[in-house]
């Protein structure tokens, strides 16, 4: 096919989160050097003390007796006096300090409530590696990174903190955003004896085979690798997709560094360099170079593309297994109503890809299982919030399932916009549904008040 035949217009109609690329155990070490890097940079905007406590791998086995250190993040500035309101953080899938740095609703309202913050680390992500370098070695060593022992771990460091007799009767409340909005979310189904209410925003219920086009690319492009066989264009395409899909994501009003620095509505930063429908062969592949470099090297310090990792800000890398296990979530396109190449849901194919990388089988209905899917009419006390802009709205809860299980549409919205700091060019919306967020927060707070006065 002809040279123009690689591009694949730009957005979205669904967000993945982290991405489709592997990553193995050989980039652990040059993760680990990033992620201390990055952690430098964030540490400037909000401060906390970094502790660990000692978690089981397995929590629900007798026979397994290995542990680890679970990191999470502390600020107790605001706290005035015992049993204050825990504001709790369920981590994604990436280092917590990102996520810290990038929650700024808890860190503004904290003064207000007079809350204790904590930032929990998702297992297998950050520093909280359960065997070290060898935690993505084989399947024995990567066999507990689910949902349930991440649950699990939440619901002990919170156990643990209530332990002390300052923090005996404080209520919990419980922010997530995307992975960690749904994890939030389940955690209130789950264990509502251990939590009051939950603020969970954004989550989720061609060829080119001419040697000469491909060296082109590979030097114009300034990629890492060079595109050398199929395989690798096929890599170079699933690169492409992933942009476009997170700039979907992060489209917000402002300024911005979550995934990526950012300018203001990137989208639109992007369809600037796109303007010219003539364009075709390498003019074209020019511009489609110029418009993701918004995304890519905005800030003009990238020296090439790294085609194994689209996001590496992020270090999802835990995401592809956790994919290939319990969080199934079928995406596809047709090139009809889209605007990529046709690719059908496939659930016997992916399962085959899976057991090749990784030696398990998806089960795709477990979520349901365990948390619910179809029927959510008893959960209680959870705030689901969605932006409209952004992709994943389309698989979240827009309608209110109780009195207390209550949705909130902002739709001006990107990716969990409502959990960000405050900024000057907010959408009305978002600011409305922060004044909802902090209503909710009062009544939960208040309803366990009156509830522990009853027994105590």
């Amino acid at each position: 096919m002809e040279l123009y035949n690689i591009l694949i217009l730009i957005f979205v109609a669904l967000w993945q989160p982290a991405t489709q690329h592997i990553f193995s155990n050989k980039f652990y070490e040059n993760y680990q050097s990033q992620l201390r890097t990055q952690n430098e940079i964030h540490s400037a905007k909000y401060k906390y003390e970094i502790k660990t406590i000692n978690m089981p791998v397995d929590h629900f086995s007798f026979s397994k007796l290995d542990t680890f250190k679970l990191r999470y993040l502390i600020n107790n500035t605001w706290q005035k006096e015992d049993n204050a309101p825990i504001f709790f953080y369920t981590g994604n899938e990436g280092n917590i300090e990102t996520f810290a740095q990038n929650t700024g609703f808890m860190w503004e309202i904290a003064p207000e409530f007079k809350a204790l913050l904590i930032f929990a680390e998702h297992r297998y992500y950050g520093e909280s590696m359960p065997y070290g370098n060898k935690s993505y070695a084989d399947i024995s060593h990567l066999g507990y990174l689910t949902s349930q022992q991440a649950l699990a771990d939440y619901v002990d460091l919170i156990e643990y903190l209530r332990s002390e007799p300052q923090y005996k009767h404080s209520p919990v409340i419980v922010f997530g955003g995307s992975y960690g909005g749904m994890l939030s979310a389940w955690m209130r189904m789950k264990y509502p004896h251990i939590i009051q209410g939950v603020l969970n925003s954004s989550n989720y219920y061609s060829a080119f085979m001419i040697d000469k086009g491909k060296e082109w690319l590979s030097d114009d492009w300034k990629l890492c690798q060079p595109l050398k066989n199929a395989n690798d264009v096929k890599q170079f395409k699933s690169y492409l997709k992933d942009i476009y899909t997170n700039l979907a994501v992060v489209n917000y009003p402002y300024k911005a560094n979550f995934l990526a620095p950012l300018p203001a509505y990137p989208v639109n930063a992007v369809c600037k360099h796109l303007t010219n429908e003539s364009l075709t062969g390498t003019e074209l592949l020019t511009a489609v170079h110029k418009a993701i470099n918004i995304f890519t090297n905005y800030t003009s310090e990238t020296k090439c593309l790294n085609l194994n990792n689209s996001i590496p800000q992020l270090d999802a890398i835990g995401w592809p297994f956790q994919s290939c296990t319990e969080m199934v979530m079928p995406i596809c396109s047709d090139g009809i109503n889209d605007m990529f190449e046709p690719n059908p849901w496939n659930l016997d194919e992916y399962s085959k890809d899976c057991i090749k990388q990784y030696s398990v089988k998806p089960q795709s209905n477990l979520v349901c299982e365990q948390y619910g899917c179809k029927d959510l009419s008893t959960a209680t006390n959870i705030v689901f919030s969605n932006g409209l802009v952004d992709p994943w709205s389309s698989g979240g809860v827009l309608q209110n399932l109780s009195s207390s299980a209550i949705a909130i549409i902002i739709p001006e919205g990107a990716h969990h916009l409502d959990l960000r700091s405050s900024e000057p060019n907010d959408p009305y919306s978002v600011i409305l549904a922060r004044k909802f967020h902090r209503y909710f927060i009062k009544q939960w707070i208040k309803e366990y008040r009156e509830k522990e006065e009853k027994h105590y």
